[in-house]
């Protein structure tokens, strides 16, 4: 995800950031980043459902994989902000969708001002291009992400624009996988690998949209025969996480 967000002083003042430990600190920013700008449409309780600027849909595992804090350490912290007021939270079996309340107060954008204070006109083309120049960059970092996975799936793809169309177009939740497409991809290389150094029959790679389509990223392997133990969708958010953490200490330093 590419834009930015406000973050205003008055937040030092209040119960959601004083009385947070650092990890909830680290939550609360994370779920300031991931709330929507715009409206989203969403499949919620099996509905047709409209994210507006400030909600979003998530689950605890990925928000503990862009905070970098335990499962735990989220619950506590949405259960924290809850109680103060800062978020509205309501969840269900397939996930939980999240309210930042006042998000209108802090995080509208704001109206050039000449010395006559412009016209309607010019307030609404200024705050309409900063709007479409967040999207603009969304949508580039976007396509960037799925291009790494894309190119480096060994099956039969097509470009970019027709397989990441294909994706958008099949999968609701998309921008909750897309993080996740990578590492679930070289995790199943890893256990082809295995399996043909163990004499198991490993099939060909499907085409990349049959394996968007079909929802491959959620495959797990069989149990191995040397720890007996599946890796579990768990292991992808946090391999993911560990992999999100080192490009960014080697981006930064």
């Amino acid at each position: 995800m590419v834009g930015w967000v406000k973050l205003h002083r008055e937040l030092l003042d209040k119960a959601a950031w004083k009385c947070s430990t650092a990890e909830q600190r680290s939550v609360l920013i994370t779920i300031l980043l991931l709330a929507n700008h715009k409206p989203q449409q969403w499949i919620w309780k099996k509905k047709k459902f409209t994210c507006k600027p400030g909600q979003f849909v998530t689950s605890l595992k990925s928000l503990s994989v862009h905070s970098g804090a335990s499962i735990k350490t989220v619950r506590g912290a949405i259960e924290k902000l809850e109680n103060v007021e800062f978020i509205k939270n309501e969840a269900t079996k397939s996930g939980r969708i999240i309210t930042v309340c006042n998000w209108d107060r802090y995080q509208v954008i704001e109206k050039d001002k000449g010395k006559d204070g412009g016209n309607e006109e010019s307030k609404e083309g200024s705050k309409g291009g900063a709007t479409n120049k967040n999207d603009k960059e969304e949508r580039k970092r976007e396509e960037e992400l799925f291009d790494e996975f894309r190119l480096a799936f060994p099956g039969r793809k097509n470009g970019l624009k027709s397989e990441i169309d294909n994706f958008v177009k099949k999968e609701k939740g998309w921008r909750e996988v897309l993080p996740l497409l990578k590492t679930a991809l070289e995790n199943q290389k890893i256990w082809r690998e295995q399996d043909k150094k163990n004499g198991v029959f490993v099939p060909q790679w499907k085409n990349l949209s049959t394996w968007l389509n079909q929802k491959c990223w959620t495959e797990e392997p069989p149990l191995s025969e040397v720890s007996k133990k599946p890796v579990t969708t768990s292991d992808i958010y946090m391999r993911e996480h560990e992999r999100q953490k080192k490009e960014w200490e080697d981006k930064n330093g």
